[in-house]
């Protein structure tokens, strides 16, 4: 068994689905609505998935954290995303990357709160 995708509640499925294209840099994505009303937008990483939802009557209030702390994102090169991230004036957690024995990460909100996470391994194999 494996994780086939993640599904991130949003308020707003233009706006999130801006920001997402923005720090995944992907511009292929499928964008649909549901019969229950629902708008989603699906995108394709290699064999991960990230579906945004946006429920009907869901309301404007930022939806921040929940039972789910952070989704993480693995990546190479984490300065110069997150030196993107900064340019493109997302929110960050800390002032500066935290390094680990193994990995270095940043957190940053979501435009609905939601934190994510850039991480990368230090000593890659």
């Amino acid at each position: 068994m494996k994780i086939s995708f993640v599904g991130i509640s949003v308020v707003d499925i233009d706006v999130s689905t801006t920001f997402y294209s923005q720090i995944l840099e992907i511009n292929d994505f499928n964008r649909f609505d549901s019969k229950s009303g629902s708008k989603c937008t699906v995108f394709r990483m290699e064999d991960k998935v990230v579906q945004l939802i946006q429920r009907p009557n869901r309301g404007t209030e930022r939806l921040g954290t929940g039972p789910l702390d952070h989704l993480g994102f693995e990546v190479t090169g984490l300065q110069e995303h997150v030196r993107r991230l900064r340019e493109l004036g997302v929110v960050m957690l800390y002032d500066e990357i935290k390094i680990g024995p193994e990995t270095q990460w940043m957190l940053f909100e979501g435009p609905d709160g939601e934190r994510l996470e850039f991480l990368e391994f230090l000593h890659q194999n």
